[in-house]
């Protein structure tokens, strides 16, 4: 803090005065500076006021986008499941069509078990819906046939010494399930 000396003695902690202080005089503008000054204001709020509006308009086209990639990926999984819901009901169908052609017409079943008989007809074992028994064992009497109720018309199983089928009409569909499936588990 300045010290001010008076008649010789220093008095610490005084404030120093001056014998005079100009007073600055107030600023005098003329309209073209004010109009001037104005102007830049304003252009400088506006400027501000665009980046403003720059900002939030990209936080918006980016919540958009957001909801957008959102809405398409629901999409996405709606169609996969309502394919997923087709081709179930097509199977299903598939199914039905083959076990009514079957009911209708049991020596059909022949044909589907000729191609799963192995070449050697020892101990074999087929068992078939009790519907078609007594056709496959007139069409086959090699082979022991055995009415199995948990079979639908079509159906076969085939148990020998080395091996066993599935001939089931499931078995069948689940298998070119599996060949339609695409990599990522949904169907082609």
């Amino acid at each position: 803090m300045p010290s001010e000396r008076v008649r010789g003695v220093v008095l610490e902690g005084a404030p120093v005065r001056a014998a005079f202080q100009p007073v600055e005089p107030e600023p005098t503008y003329s309209q073209e500076d004010l109009d001037d000054a104005y102007a830049r204001g304003f252009l400088a709020g506006t400027e501000d006021a665009n980046a403003e509006a720059r900002r939030a308009a990209s936080l918006v086209a980016s919540g958009i986008t957001a909801a957008r990639d959102a809405m398409l990926d629901e999409l996405r999984r709606i169609d996969a499941a309502r394919r997923e819901e087709i081709v179930e009901f097509a199977f299903e169908v598939a199914r039905w069509l083959v076990q009514t052609e079957l009911t209708a017409a049991p020596e059909k079943v022949l044909a589907r078990l000729e191609a799963a008989l192995p070449d050697r007809l020892d101990d074999i074992v087929v068992r078939v819906a009790p519907l078609l028994a007594e056709i496959v064992e007139h069409a086959v009497p090699e082979v022991q046939v055995v009415p199995d109720a948990s079979l639908a018309p079509g159906d076969l199983r085939l148990t020998g010494p080395d091996a066993q089928v599935d001939g089931t009409i499931d078995d069948a569909l689940n298998r070119l399930r599996v060949f339609l499936a695409a990599d990522d588990g949904t169907l082609r």
